[in-house]
């Protein structure tokens, strides 16, 4: 009997453990990240006003 004590002793532990890090893991996500201060990406950008002139004509007309 005494291996299955440790046994279900360890799995405690290991259960415990794992969800310790899930919980650091969900934490770490929720994080608010500091808005950075300089130009967005170029590629985003140059979507963006592709994007206005594609839709443009649609919205002239």
């Amino acid at each position: 009997m005494m291996w299955y004590t440790l046994l279900r002793q360890g799995a405690a532990v290991c259960e415990t453990s794992r969800t310790a890090a899930a919980e650091l893991r969900r934490q770490a996500r929720k994080i608010i990240h500091p808005i950075i201060a300089d130009i967005p990406c170029p590629r985003a950008f140059q979507a963006f006003i592709s994007h206005l002139h594609t839709h443009r004509l649609a919205l002239s007309k």
